[in-house]
């Protein structure tokens, strides 16, 4: 995105575990993996010289900012539960609670631990009948809504800023 004045920004995530639902059916499409993002690669942050760039740590940059931290979150056990438009600027969250960014959900008292030695009831491995799009539960499939407020920095102005997710499992939707 570029930044033509300084932006106070707030960032909304959908995590689907498995596979969930956002605002089209992508989701239930087991052929996409990607859409409308930038090709995986190192995380490279300009620096202001090559000492710098050389010497420093990309948190030390004037140009990173980390987004770790309490995020405000939602849990829910099915698309049917999720809160649909938590995305939109005046959708209360004063009401949810706060987890840790980076973080395990099911470790932060969340869902249940999943075990990737053992496969999902409606793995592949389990019920190979194609098509497999038909076995995945609409029920209990359990989705994460994070919301998140953050100011860029002046020195960002028409920049492009990228926002890096390290580890996301499953469908994940950004607004």
């Amino acid at each position: 995105m570029k930044h033509t004045k300084k932006t106070r920004l707030t960032l909304f995530a959908l995590v689907i575990t498995l596979f969930g639902t956002g605002t089209a059916q992508e989701w239930k499409d087991i052929t996409i993996l990607q859409q409308n993002r930038k090709k995986a690669s190192e995380i490279i942050v300009p620096a202001t010289d090559k000492k710098e760039a050389i010497t420093s740590r990309i948190e030390d940059s004037d140009f990173y900012q980390s987004l770790n931290g309490k995020w405000k979150f939602n849990y829910a056990e099915g698309p049917n539960e999720r809160p649909v438009d938590f995305y939109k600027t005046d959708y209360d969250v004063s009401g949810w609670n706060e987890i840790a960014v980076p973080g395990n959900w099911e470790i932060q008292g969340y869902g249940m631990p999943m075990y990737l030695n053992h496969p999902f009831d409606f793995s592949p491995r389990k019920r190979p009948t194609p098509p497999v799009v038909n076995f995945i539960p609409t029920d209990k499939n359990p989705i994460g809504s994070y919301r998140r407020n953050f100011t860029t920095p002046d020195e960002w102005q028409n920049r492009e800023v990228i926002l890096h997710f390290g580890a996301v499992k499953s469908a994940f939707y950004l607004w």
